[in-house]
């Protein structure tokens, strides 16, 4: 019986590098799930909730009326100031 290898060789670049050695730690695999986290929010913001890897419907606009009453104009839902988008923040600890 005859048998056979193949060896791979990977060129790893320095984003793959960076990404191994975040990856080595609870606390590396922590900061990178937070971080992918982070931008769904961020990503649902900037689609109004028309995120591919939650949600499929925008979310509902907002009444005239709300949209007369903002403080700083525009009909984005859930972004008249800014504030509530802020408050999401990435916290990892021991």
């Amino acid at each position: 019986m005859s048998g056979f290898r193949i060896d791979v060789t990977v060129k790893r670049d320095e984003k793959f590098n960076r990404i191994a050695e975040m990856l080595r730690s609870p606390r590396g695999l922590l900061l990178a799930i937070g971080a992918r986290f982070m931008s769904y929010i961020d990503e649902s913001f900037r689609s109004q909730g028309q995120h591919a890897g939650f949600n499929t419907t925008r979310w509902k606009p907002l009444a005239w009326l709300t949209v007369a009453m903002r403080s700083r104009g525009g009909s984005a839902p859930l972004q008249n100031t800014g504030q509530y988008r802020q408050s999401f923040v990435q916290e990892t600890d021991g």
